[in-house]
């Protein structure tokens, strides 16, 4: 595989004969593996009974011709891809195969007889260690085992961090049967749809176990799989009749299905006869007849990494169209909304027929579906702020739990509490919550609850500005935003059949969905209406995505030569002066009103106005860790007086080899230095300055002035 020429020089070899560039992918590169799949996939995809892990392909057939058939076509795609195999690693027509640390044939799925002796010759672990090792070895084959968890507890058990390494009669037990089950000769069945399912259960003190078998003619029972699970602490506590009831709900609630990505619907798009064509067709730049593009003008299509997308949204293949429109109705929200939400994801001709004919068919929506509404004959005054007007009300008691529900009447977004009382302070603190993330609301609506006209409640409202409104006695539908929604949320709970521990997370599904989708009153989601965007969901993983890109860094803020500023002295002090260099992208030279001169990061630095006075001070405050450059100020002396090298003093003037200065003291001259042109900076007279001493791009003082 050709590396791109602009990311040759990221893969760079040093060795000793120098460097080189390769221009093939290499061994070791971390992503090279995920690379290789997804291409060989792509050249393979299409042809049936093909599947392939890495270098691994395998191909399979009913009988003899529709074998070499498809491996024809397997060795044709391999020679266009210009892609060869290796003889002497190929086997044609074999009866059995090993693939992945298991043995395969027409019978179903063994054990490889190598993994049982290693198993089988393990000896006792001596540490947490080898106890790890022999576990996940275990665990591995663990779909052979029948309730793998409550066998291996004690083993598990001392994988624990507070438990201390103790090799108990009960983990010798426990090592020795699994060896004994390792030696199984037992294989499981291949999966046919054209068989009757049985599933058995059982739980133990420790776990919970499920087995998935075939129903033959002849009355036996074959297992497909073999699932365990370990029991929690809490678990552990259970009676036995919930035990056996946890365990009948162990690969069916526990187990939820996963949501389709968008290289599962590459793959099943590349296989879809419908729209092969038009897929063709988009690739190379061809134009279809009107009747392969479902009458559909073709610059509406386009592939994205294997997808194909019609403006926005992502074509479903046949074999997914069932699975997505479970994920739509997931929470059984109307056709209208449903059709809403399909519309932002996903198409394909007939979705709203299906979606309609689905939602149709739901006994759980159909049982729980309201008369008409009646029309309203007030309306309130339309708010125009997002959280301007509130509406709220409780509800229930539903399934023993009451539910505190707030809905925004500008863009529809509703909120909802589960509470277990609804006492005035309770309401309070519950919309202290909600009005810490979406601010104080200025009006409030509800009905005449005695949470809501008792003292302390009003006492809440008035202290935060908020007005109270609140219908007519008797007439709820004054308050018919609060009151729709108490509704809809029930219907929604009652269809989905939820048990009482699973509320909260049906709750959060449901707001959810209800937040994304398009509200007829508005045109938009009540996600789009409070923070201008959609929320993420599931849904989204349907969509394929393009990569990023970072911002580039800017500098918001620059000085030029001679700009008057504002520096940061330090202990709290400020000075006065102007740039004399930029040092770099952030850095800068300074020379203070007093003479002294220094580097600064712009963080430090603050302009002002240009005709601010100096600030000239005869005696200035000794800098610390400050260093002054040579090139910035008159040649620096030490006098008599002040001999100790990298002592802050004052700058003089350079005086002349042999002269005295103004404190009576001969000046022994440091740095004679080059001079330069002068530099003419506003406020101070003209005057040469020297050459500075650089080391490693950084201006520093002569060594006299250091403590080095």
């Amino acid at each position: 595989m050709e590396v791109a020429p602009e990311d040759r020089e990221i893969l760079t070899l040093n060795t000793h004969r120098g460097l080189y560039r390769p221009n093939r992918l290499m061994y070791g590169i971390a992503s090279a593996t995920a690379i290789w799949q997804r291409q060989i996939e792509t050249i393979l995809q299409g042809i049936e009974g093909v599947s392939v892990f890495l270098d691994d392909i395998k191909i399979t057939g009913s009988d003899q011709d529709t074998h070499l058939r498809r491996l024809e076509e397997v060795l044709q795609r391999l020679s266009e891809w210009n892609i060869r195999v290796n003889r002497s690693k190929c086997e044609f027509f074999a009866d059995v195969i090993e693939y992945c640390g298991y043995m395969i044939d027409k019978e179903g799925i063994h054990k490889i007889r190598a993994k049982v002796e290693a198993i089988n010759g393990m000896t006792i672990p001596k540490n947490k260690e080898e106890v790890r090792s022999f576990v996940g070895l275990i665990n591995y084959y663990g779909r052979f085992f029948k309730n793998l968890s409550t066998v291996l507890y004690p083993l598990n058990n001392l994988l624990k961090k507070d438990v201390p390494f103790v090799w108990t009669k009960q983990c010798e037990e426990s090592f020795r049967t699994v060896k004994l089950q390792m030696q199984s000769k037992d294989c499981l069945v291949h999966y046919s749809p054209e068989l009757p399912l049985a599933l058995a259960k059982d739980a133990s003190p420790y776990g919970v176990g499920a087995v998935l078998s075939h129903l033959y003619p002849d009355g036996t029972e074959r297992p497909i799989q073999f699932a365990s699970q370990t029991l929690t602490s809490v678990q552990q506590g259970y009676m036995e009749v919930d035990k056996e009831a946890y365990a009948i709900l162990f690969e069916l609630n526990q187990i939820e299905t996963l949501p389709i990505k968008a290289v599962e619907l590459a793959q099943a798009t590349a296989e879809d006869q419908t729209v092969r064509v038009l897929v063709q067709g988009i690739k190379y730049r061809q134009d279809v007849d009107s009747k392969d593009r479902f009458g559909v003008e073709q610059t509406e299509f386009s592939l994205q990494k294997g997808c194909l997308l019609r403006g926005i949204r992502v074509y479903a293949p046949q074999v997914f169209r069932k699975r997505v429109l479970e994920e739509l109705h997931s929470t059984h929200f109307g056709i209208t909304c449903t059709k809403s939400l399909a519309r932002g994801y996903c198409w394909w001709i007939g979705m709203d027929r299906d979606i309609e004919t689905m939602i149709a068919d739901c006994a759980e929506c159909q049982s729980v579906r309201s008369e008409p509404a009646k029309t309203r004959l007030h309306y309130w005054e339309t708010p125009t702020l997002p959280f301007q007007r509130v509406h709220v009300d409780f509800a229930g008691p539903f399934m023993d739990t009451y539910f505190f529900i707030l809905v925004d009447s500008y863009s529809k977004w509703p909120e909802i509490k589960v509470c277990k009382s609804i006492t005035a302070e309770s309401t309070v603190n519950m919309c202290r919550q909600i009005f810490s993330t979406f601010g104080i609301p200025s009006v409030l609506v509800s009905d005449h609850g005695v949470q809501f006209t008792s003292e302390a409640f009003q006492n809440f409202l008035r202290m935060n500005g908020i007005i109270h409104k609140m219908g007519a006695p008797y007439h709820p539908s004054t308050n018919g935003q609060a009151e729709r929604y108490v509704q809809t949320f029930k219907q929604k709970l009652k269809a989905l059949k939820c048990s009482k521990s699973m509320m909260n997370t049906e709750l959060s599904n449901i707001l959810l969905m209800y937040r994304k989708m398009l509200h007829p009153a508005t045109g938009q989601s009540p996600s789009m209406q409070v923070f201008g965007r959609q929320i993420r969901s599931r849904l989204d993983l349907l969509l394929p995505k393009n990569e990023a890109r970072a911002a580039p860094n800017r500098v918001v803020r620059e000085f030029k030569d001679g700009d008057r500023v504002r520096d940061f002295l330090s202990h709290d002090k400020w000075k006065f002066g102007r740039i004399v260099e930029k040092t770099g992208k952030l850095r800068y030279i300074i020379r203070i009103d007093d003479g002294r001169i220094w580097e600064r990061h712009i963080d430090h630095m603050v302009g002002v106005g240009e005709n601010l006075r100096e600030d000239v001070v005869e005696s200035p405050t000794p800098a610390i860790n400050h260093y002054v450059p040579v090139s910035m100020a008159t040649n620096p002396v030490v006098t008599a007086a002040n001999p100790v090298a990298g002592k802050d003093t004052p700058i003089e003037p350079a005086a002349e080899l042999g002269s005295e200065n103004a404190s009576g003291t001969t000046p022994v001259k440091v740095n004679q230095g080059i001079t330069t042109p002068s530099r003419t900076v506003p406020g101070y007279p003209e005057r040469p300055s020297t050459m500075p001493i650089r080391r490693s791009n950084r201006i520093i003082k002569h060594p006299q002035k250091l403590n080095l």
